[in-house]
């Protein structure tokens, strides 16, 4: 089942992203509002949802899009998301609900919060310097992109973990590690990542 939603009554299932993507996303969304191929632009870029306890949406990928339309200058009534549904858990309570999302990774929880301090909102996710960076990297061709729910956020941790230190997203900021973030992407430290390129051997 597909269906168009309000963005405002989307909820996260993650907890941060990466704001340095979200200006060139705007561009689009309005280019795409201007030329009248909005429908078009909003079918390509169809959510992943679950139906969960009350009926509330939660959704597994396209925070940045939908944070892109918010912070459009498109109508206000036409910022909305196609949401595919993959699973009705409406029956669950919210800790079997927790439970399931958990065990199925579609949750993206930081070591400071846990479920219940998810954002309710998208326009309510804090900004990560490193989902940035991870973003630039992938766009650069430092990884593929696969269908891996937080594919980014793998990244994100792996930077962070391997001494890269980054204040802010920036883009003289994370131009500035950028290269060290490339080298770091193709070793063999970065296999386990989802979308590694397998490194040439001569």
């Amino acid at each position: 089942m597909i269906t168009l939603v309000p963005i405002q009554k989307l909820h996260p299932t993650q907890d941060s992203f990466g704001s340095l993507s979200i200006s060139h996303k705007v561009k689009h969304v309005e280019n795409a509002w201007s030329e009248d191929r909005f429908e078009k632009y909003l079918n390509d870029k169809i959510a992943p949802g679950i139906l969960g306890p009350n009926k509330q949406i939660y959704i597994l990928d396209r925070h940045h899009t939908a944070i892109a339309i918010l912070k459009s200058e498109i109508p206000k009534e036409q910022k909305n998301l196609l949401i595919k549904i993959l699973h009705d858990w409406s029956s669950f309570n919210i800790e079997q609900f927790e439970d399931k999302m958990l065990s199925n990774d579609y949750l993206w929880i930081s070591q400071k919060s846990n479920f219940k301090s998810l954002p309710r909102n998208v326009d309510d996710l804090i900004d990560n310097p490193y989902r940035s960076l991870a973003w630039k990297v992938r766009k650069m061709g430092g990884f593929n992109k696969v269908e891996k729910p937080f594919q980014e956020f793998y990244w994100s941790d792996f930077f962070r973990a391997n001494g890269i230190v980054l204040n802010s997203s920036s883009e003289a900021d994370v131009l500035r590690v950028l290269p060290e973030a490339m080298k770091l992407a193709s070793s063999n430290k970065a296999q386990q990542n989802p979308g590694f390129k397998i490194l040439k051997t001569t």
